[in-house]
């Protein structure tokens, strides 16, 4: 498991950035910040993986906030899913970041 401060450390630099999230699935509208997608786009891969399996946030929620940072241009379209459910979510790939 990635350390949860870690991961949402750098989601925190942009400010506000998780305060957009909650917003965004709060609101059922995502609206987030350049700063903010362009920092999800910038954690590592057990930190997307562990965040869009914590919560509220799902990897469905993941996958939105995928293709409205794609329409920003910070992502690549959403082709495939990055994120997806976790039989564990706790438990990561060992050969992964």
């Amino acid at each position: 498991m990635p350390n949860p401060w870690i991961c949402w450390g750098q989601v925190n630099k942009a400010g506000g950035c998780q305060g957009e999230l909650v917003a965004s699935l709060v609101k059922k509208k995502i609206n987030l910040s350049r700063d903010c997608c362009e920092a999800i786009q910038g954690l590592t891969h057990r930190c997307k993986i562990w965040i869009f399996n914590h919560r509220r946030f799902t990897p469905e929620f993941g996958n939105q906030v995928k293709g409205f940072c794609a329409t920003l241009g910070i992502t690549l379209p959403p082709s495939y899913h990055l994120y997806y459910p976790m039989a564990n979510p706790f438990k990561s790939d060992p050969t992964e970041d």
